[in-house]
């Protein structure tokens, strides 16, 4: 069975870094994150859409957010994040996202390589690229396969414009040092 897939096209203005296109029955979407603001400590990214629902992120950094304090809503509702940040095997270290007594994991495919968001049958992966330029890396190849719906695609995609570095086992044997000292578990620590 083929699985229906979307490409978003990269763009970048004086305030926003991130990507549009549309997504079959979904419309058109944007995901975006602000561009970097000197002496700034938190980064804002957001998605919006036809018919998906508004997300927004927000995280330690200057305009790219990382993981680290991460806040994110779904249409203005609180949506729990937990993670293992001293996991070493790829699904121990994935993203949990409970938002509506549903819970979705998102894991990162290697740093650069994208990412998988899935639940109950349900699997989206993003990666870099498109079928028709596969090497342009700026590009974004959206592939959706069991019954996902706005939410799943709008979480899918908005870890697009956030650094997720901290996923990858790379990510994690770097900040291990500091969630050793410091294992909040805003900061990514054990809860």
């Amino acid at each position: 069975m083929e699985h229906p897939a979307y490409t978003l096209e990269p763009f970048k203005d004086a305030a926003y870094t991130g990507w549009r296109g549309r997504l079959g029955e979904f419309g058109h979407t944007t995901v975006q994150r602000r561009n970097g603001t000197p002496g700034a400590h938190r980064g804002f990214a957001e998605l919006f859409g036809e018919r998906l629902p508004q997300a927004e992120f927000s995280g330690l950094g200057s305009g790219f957010p990382s993981l680290a304090e991460g806040r994110l809503s779904i249409d203005g509702e609180e949506v729990t994040l937990r993670r293992n940040a001293r996991a070493f095997r790829k699904d121990a270290r994935a993203l949990k996202l409970e938002h509506r007594g549903r819970t979705r994991s998102y894991t990162s495919l290697g740093l650069g390589k994208g990412a998988r968001l899935a639940h109950d049958g349900v699997e989206i992966i993003v990666v870099p690229g498109s079928p028709e330029a596969p090497r342009d890396r700026s590009r974004r190849t959206v592939t959706v396969s069991g019954p996902a719906d706005a939410v799943d695609l709008a979480l899918a995609l908005l870890f697009e414009a956030v650094d997720t570095s901290a996923l990858t086992l790379g990510g994690t044997l770097a900040t291990t040092p500091f969630t050793l000292v410091r294992p909040h578990p805003r900061n990514g620590g054990y809860e």
